[in-house]
């Protein structure tokens, strides 16, 4: 879904329970996701995106491999708090890749 887009700049999917895999994988343009309704997301979920600033999944309960890979500009991450482990070392990760 969407795997070659490379322009869409904010995107709120509001019924999408689940997200496959390749999502978005090529677009580097997304600063804005909400997706408050979403279950599981599978490969490469924005994978070479390094524009995000805001995702919100407040009730996610899968997130499978290479999950935002390249992103360097998350602020703001919204998961559910059996993910806090994961939202920490996501931020953590795009706080060092800034300096």
């Amino acid at each position: 879904f969407l795997n070659n887009n490379e322009s869409l700049t904010e995107l709120y999917l509001p019924n999408v329970q689940q997200i496959g895999d390749f999502f978005l994988r090529y677009n580097e343009s997304l600063t804005e996701l909400c997706l408050p309704n979403v279950q599981q997301i599978g490969d490469s979920f924005l994978r070479y995106n390094k524009s995000l600033t805001e995702l919100e999944l407040p009730n996610v309960q899968q997130i499978d491999t290479w999950f935002l890979e390249s992103n360097n500009s998350l602020t703001k991450l919204e998961l559910p708090p059996e993910f806090d482990r994961f939202k920490n070392k996501l931020l953590k990760m795009a706080k060092n890749r800034e300096r």
